[in-house]
């Protein structure tokens, strides 16, 4: 996973256009020949982690290199980094850029001084001299005017199925067994939501968009994917369904 960041593959296309697909990796561990002061042992942490602070869509445009922006240029970079007793990130490296010579290396290694993490983990675990393995994504995309999609964030937290439970309680009383709402939010910094919006609810005009909106305050993202894209400024679709509890059996006479 932690060597995910470097790899970079031509996409498989589908009417001259690239599109998702799945690609199976086999990774073989070799110890032969292997001399000491290997990483193999260290920590590493997830670059989609729960960040406090990560750049934003803004930052990553304002940081694009000149010369690709000029030229309307993807790229992409990976970078290195330990982390000290703050949550910030030192002794950063750049290990992968693509392409060469285009200033991606530079414009990271700018980028990732606006990163910072909690000290600590939720377990408690202290992330001093802990590794992490940074991508960023440079994608044209980022220096238009329409608003940005995210990539894969992670969920860092969401509304329990009481919480769930308790917002759609009225309109299930009210005769819809299922409930069915999409929402569209603006993801924030620290990575909460707002600017939230229903773009469709089932069935309609019982408050079923209603009571989802308020159920957002509940929800955060993580501020930077394992692709290597900010979430911060982006946009994103929140999709729910909910079901009442099916009513009791018909008692026998």
């Amino acid at each position: 996973m932690a060597l995910t960041p470097q790899f970079l593959m031509k996409p498989a296309t589908l009417g001259g256009q690239p599109v998702t697909s799945l690609v199976n990796i086999p990774v073989a561990f070799n110890a032969d020949g292997l001399q000491g002061g290997g990483r193999g042992g260290d920590k590493m942490a997830s670059p989609a982690m729960d960040w406090p602070e990560a750049p934003s869509y803004a930052d990553v445009a304002a940081a694009y290199p000149k010369r690709a922006r000029e030229a309307h240029l993807g790229g992409r970079a990976t970078l290195t980094c330990k982390f000290n007793n703050t949550g910030r990130l030192t002794q950063c490296q750049v290990i992968a850029e693509e392409p060469k010579g285009q200033g991606f290396g530079f414009a990271a290694q700018a980028l990732v001084q606006r990163f910072r993490a909690y000290p600590k983990t939720s377990d408690g675990r202290g992330l001093l001299g802990v590794d992490v393995q940074i991508p960023f994504v440079f994608d044209p995309a980022m220096l238009g005017d329409a608003k940005p999609a995210i990539g894969t964030p992670q969920w860092m937290g969401l509304p329990s199925g009481a919480q769930t439970g308790q917002a759609f309680d009225a309109v299930i009383k009210a005769g819809a067994p299922t409930v069915r709402v999409t929402m569209a939010c603006t993801v924030q910094p620290g990575g909460g939501l707002a600017d939230c919006s229903v773009t469709r609810e089932d069935p309609p005009g019982k408050g079923v968009g209603a009571a989802a909106l308020s159920l957002t305050p509940l929800f955060k993202v993580s501020t930077w994917t394992v692709e290597g894209l900010p979430t911060v400024g982006g946009a994103i679709n929140i999709p729910l369904r909910y079901e009442g509890a099916p009513p009791p059996p018909a008692t026998a006479p």
